[in-house]
Formats: C-alpha cells, structure tokens, sequence
C-alpha cells in the first residue's frame, strides 16, 4: 500500500470515529465531551498534519494543527493552520516541506479549546516524534 493511500485510510478512519462519536452521544447537557485525535503522514516530501475535534453540548472556540520540526533540543514550528470555527466539529490541515532536511524527527501537534474552559493537545506519532528522512 502507497504512503498516500495509508494516509489516507487513516483519516478516513479519523472521521468516521469522529462521526460516531458524535452519533453515540446521549444527550443533555450533563454529557458535554470532545473527542480529539491528530494523524502525521509524509507524502513525498512533504510532513502532512490533520488535527480533528469533534464536540457534544458546547462548540469548539478555538483549533490549531502544528507540523514541527525538531532541531537540536528544540522543535520548530513549520506549519500552521489555526481558526476561531464557533462550531461543534472542525477540522485543520497542514503541511510543510522536508525536502533537503535530512533524516530529522517531526511531530504534528493538534490543539483546541471549547466554550465550556475545557482544552486539548494531542500529538501524532507522539510528543517525541517520528523520523523522517527527506
């Protein structure tokens, strides 16, 4: 299977979790939540980043996805897709070239907050990254 089709199987498969989730949620206010997941994949020679959150009884205020790169002890931001969506689901992409950096460690970072003061941050492959060798 090609990296662009595992890619995109996985968000796929990210949405549709989403969907249920949205789907299976009983209602009230009492049942409040989000549910929140990020996905890396690398095509080419491009890192590629998708963060997804959905919400039950509040909207999402606030929603970034980062692609980053880390560079000795620190991790650079190379992309960014941030928005103020005001709605109960959104989702943000965003990619950015490796071409020339080497076999370096990337990570994508998705974080959102709500309108009830809640937040979250997830990252994908992990907070300490995946390599890639570009």
């Amino acid at each position: 299977m090609k990296t662009t089709d595992r890619f995109g199987l996985r968000l796929g498969i990210l949405a549709t979790i989403a969907a249920v989730g949205i789907a299976l949620a009983p209602s009230g206010a009492s049942a409040a939540f989000c549910s929140h997941g990020v996905e890396q994949g690398r095509i080419g020679n491009w890192i590629e980043g998708l963060s997804s959150v959905s919400c039950t009884g509040m909207n999402v205020t606030y929603h970034y996805v980062k692609v980053q790169e880390k560079v000795g002890p620190y991790w650079f931001t190379r992309a960014t897709n941030r928005a103020w969506p005001h709605k109960v689901a959104d989702q943000r992409s965003a990619g950015a070239s490796c071409a020339g950096h080497g076999n370096d460690l990337w990570r994508s970072k998705g974080y959102y907050q709500d309108s009830l003061g809640g937040s979250g941050t997830k990252y994908a492959p992990s907070s300490s990254g995946g390599w890639h060798n570009c």
